[in-house]
């Protein structure tokens, strides 16, 4: 594949006759370039560049390239930027919302697909009191956790060819020299500093610092190719500095692996792995969101301790334990964490077991709650898993129990039918003709017959505007149950919602899924699962574009019969009804 020829650029801070006439003359003299990428601030500090943002924005002077931009702040920010949130909520957020021709906002955090390269990018900048308060982050142009947490949904991809935030990575200037005006144990962001270690991206180019930097390209943990980081200086900047930046960037998936992985000479380790010096753990600390309320949903540190538990030395004060030492026994974060080690018992949580149990003795949620009321490793993996209903199975269709109306199209070895309680309009169910517990271990013409049916729906929602999210879960109990897939319709606005929906949904319940690419037809792609699952209890999401989400169930452990249902819900912006047939499900 050719190599896509880009154009970078600092603050721009409303300068737009600046920017763009030497836009035009570069790309003249070296171009044709692809596109035009602004980070750090877009619209100007004050008034005096705001009718000339409009000329532009109202279509009166030309825009040479496609122009993305992600520091939506500055003043006539929230003038312009008011009609394009509305088309935000139409057409989705990833591929950039049109202000005018060839001007585009990439809002809150995403991927961006441009001519083979994956492009990720992190809008707004840091700010501690709205960083958990996302109606309060859009209003002040900055980015919220849950902005971050999207992005590290795709931590475990290798091919992000770029990364653009508007702030500097904290750590950035370890072990180089950077600009003498610049302190390394202060500048830029921990929370940038820690997504970008996590992304691994070839590329990372920020703004706001005023200084044109070319960092030493560095080592990645855990990855073989290397990163380059460059920093961009302002529009007009009285000290001259580089503003604008060309790169011609061959796409990862297109590379051989040697030219990939090569490093240069001055390759350095990563600036992100060595310890932290004291200045830097105390701005780290310093520059970390305030301790959140306490949240009964189990997300990471978000928990309130009791205090009559004894607490490790070094850790965070206050009466906060950290959720992370509390499920694994250890903290990534170490003495940096802000929240309290527990050193009250040797081994860590039971896995899925209630917080609010372990550390109160009860849950106010009762039998509500869908975490473990037990402390007893052998307990909770037992629980009441091996009960099975008596009844006859309710999606056999030779059974009594079988809802004949819900029925919509029988083939030789599966059918179709609607879903009770479904979620939207189009919910349907794919299911075996013969009880079987796995859809992944179906006849070769079963699983034929099981793509011919996905084909065609895909086909029918893709006259309605809507792609397909697909899900099973897979947990087999003594009796056996029947399996099934869930095919839930997603308008196309909301499609690349999906995978981060379920991604950050199963990190909130404690465990990762396994990301398998589409091969070149169904039926590889399921020979590719089944190996991955080697007939252990699963967990399966089918993506819009064909990848697969897998997650192998270790030995008891449980996921809730509405957690795929849930995670569509919150994307559709609906409410999950219960599961009609859940007693059917669990027998």
């Amino acid at each position: 594949m050719a190599a896509c020829r880009i154009l970078l650029c600092g603050d721009v801070r409303g300068q737009f006759d600046q920017l763009f006439k030497r836009v035009t003359s570069v790309n003249k003299a070296n171009g044709p370039f692809d596109a035009l990428f602004c980070v750090g601030q877009f619209f100007p500090d004050d008034s005096s560049h705001i009718d000339e943002v409009k000329q532009f924005v109202e279509g009166n002077h030309e825009i040479p390239l496609p122009t993305y931009f992600i520091g939506d702040y500055g003043q006539a920010a929230g003038v312009v930027l008011s009609a394009a949130k509305l088309k935000a909520k139409e057409s989705g957020l990833i591929e950039g919302i049109p202000l005018c021709k060839n001007l585009y906002w990439l809002k809150g955090s995403g991927i961006l697909h441009l001519q083979g390269l994956r492009v990720a990018y992190l809008a707004g900048k840091y700010v501690a009191s709205v960083y958990q308060d996302a109606p309060g982050a859009q209003s002040h142009g900055t980015f919220h956790e849950d902005d971050v947490d999207a992005l590290r949904a795709f931590a475990d991809e290798s091919d992000i060819n770029d990364f653009f935030t508007n702030e500097w990575p904290q750590g950035i200037l370890n072990g180089v020299s950077g600009p003498a005006e610049l302190e390394s144990s202060t500048v830029g962001s921990s929370i940038v500093g820690e997504l970008v270690a996590e992304l691994k991206p070839r590329y990372h180019i920020a703004g706001t610092e005023g200084f044109f930097y070319a960092r030493d390209p560095y080592c990645n943990e855990n990855a073989l190719h290397v990163t380059r980081f460059v920093g961009l200086a302002a529009v007009g900047n009285a000290k001259k500095q580089k503003f604008l930046h060309a790169l011609s960037l061959t796409p990862s998936a297109s590379m051989a692996v040697n030219e990939l992985t090569q490093q240069p000479l001055n390759t350095t380790k990563s600036p992100y792995a060595a310890p932290p010096s004291k200045n830097t753990s105390k701005a780290l600390s310093n520059s970390r969101p305030p301790a959140p309320l306490p949240d009964t949903d189990g997300q990471y540190w978000r928990y309130a301790a009791p205090n009559n538990k004894s607490q490790r030395a070094g850790a965070g004060g206050g009466d906060r334990v950290c959720f992370e030492f509390l499920m694994k026994g250890s903290c990534s974060r170490g003495d940096v964490c802000n929240f309290q080690h527990e050193r009250s018992t040797e081994k860590p949580m039971v896995k899925g077991a209630c917080f609010d149990f372990v550390t109160k003795g009860k849950c106010s949620r009762g039998s509500d709650c869908k975490f473990r009321h037990s402390l007893d490793e052998d307990k909770a993996n037992t629980g009441d898993m091996g009960a099975r209903s008596s009844t006859p199975c309710w999606f056999c269709l030779a059974s009594p129990n079988v809802d004949t109306d819900l029925v919509v199209d029988v083939g030789d070895y599966c059918y179709c039918a609607m879903a009770k309680g479904g979620l939207v309009d189009g919910h349907v169910l794919l299911l075996p003709v013969e009880h079987s517990s796995s859809m992944l271990f179906l006849s070769k013409p079963g699983a034929d017959e099981l793509s011919k049916y996905k084909r065609a729906l895909r086909k029918l929602y893709k006259i309605q505007g809507k792609t397909l999210a697909i899900f099973e879960r897979c947990v087999q109990f003594k009796g056996g149950t029947h399996a099934h897939l869930q095919v839930v319709p997603i308008p196309l606005s909301k499609s690349s919602q999906v995978r981060s929906g379920f991604v950050l949904a199963a990190k909130e319940a404690d465990f990762s899924f396994h990301v398998i690419p589409p091969e070149e037809d169904d039926l590889g792609t399921q020979e590719a699962v089944k190996s991955h699952v080697e007939g252990e209890n699963y967990f399966l999401v089918e993506l819009p574009e064909g990848t697969i989400l897998v997650h192998v169930l270790d030995s008891g452990e449980n996921i809730p019969i509405q957690f795929g249902r849930e995670v569509c819900a919150k994307i559709l912006g609906t409410s999950a009804p219960m599961e009609v047939f859940e007693s059917a499900l669990e027998g």
